[in-house]
């Protein structure tokens, strides 16, 4: 699991505070991006990061979902504007939009999933470069892996 890279954030949703890990913070170097539906290894995203330098994500490593997976892209976004919005707004930008794309896609709330959510998120020096993409990724939390989509599976 992608955890050198994870800070958990907080999220209230119905006066219940929930942990998540929502965010890889990751560099992602020139036009990486991923498309809603594809599915991922975590493993080997994480294999990415050890290999790349301070942070820099130069792919994501996407698998057949009828491959064993763990994990699969479940929104993809820009977040807006010229300036760099600062770590806090990223990660409130973060809670806005992968929580609603959580429920729409795997067809049950986040706090009542089976599933977690990781994030690829733009870092101050990626921003500068143009990087606006989130990848909001769910995730087996218990590290087991399937050969199904997450889309509508209640999970």
């Amino acid at each position: 699991m992608p955890t050198s890279l994870c800070r958990p954030v907080r999220a209230a949703m119905g006066g219940v505070v929930l942990a998540l890990t929502l965010t890889g913070c990751g560099l992602l170097s020139g036009e990486i991006t991923a498309d809603v539906g594809e599915c991922i290894t975590m493993q080997l995203l994480d294999d990415q990061f050890d290999g790349a330098e301070e942070g820099e994500l130069t792919g994501i490593p996407t698998v057949g979902c009828s491959e064993e997976h763990d994990g699969q892209v479940i929104h993809v976004y820009d977040i807006p504007g010229s300036d760099w919005p600062g770590t806090d707004s990223v990660h409130s930008s973060i809670e806005e939009e992968c929580l609603p794309a959580f429920e729409d896609y795997v067809g049950t709330s986040y706090a009542e999933s089976d599933l977690d959510i990781y994030s690829l998120t733009p870092i101050e020096q990626s921003w500068d470069e143009g990087d606006r993409e989130v990848i909001c990724i769910a995730y087996l939390i218990d590290g087991s892996t399937t050969t199904e989509t997450f889309e509508d599976s209640g999970l």
